[in-house]
């Protein structure tokens, strides 16, 4: 008997929701309901987060190639969803 496809592959869940930019959510509260990490498109050496997240209950896809949340949610993805903030620290950003 041959295998079903449905029942061995897991496609990626696509995200939802309107493009934000970083500066809309900057010191504001925000639920992290998923992410995705890929290339980026623009410079092949580097990476790019897709982050799933719901702000003032719209849901949304934040794009950035920030290392250290890269970083961050690679080490915390199995505590999503979470509620928090981005901050810029210096020259970067980061969760609180």
């Amino acid at each position: 008997m041959a295998k079903k496809f449905s029942n061995f592959a897991k496609e990626e869940k696509s995200l939802k929701g309107d493009k934000i930019k970083m500066v809309e959510l900057l010191d504001k509260e925000i639920m992290v309901e998923g992410f995705r990490i890929m290339k980026n498109k623009f410079n092949v050496d580097k990476w790019c987060l897709a982050l799933q997240i719901e702000f003032e209950k719209q849901k949304c896809v934040l794009f950035t190639g920030s290392g250290v949340l890269i970083s961050q949610i690679q080490k915390y993805a199995h505590e999503i969803p979470f509620e928090t903030v981005i901050t810029k620290e210096n020259k970067y950003f980061t969760f609180n």
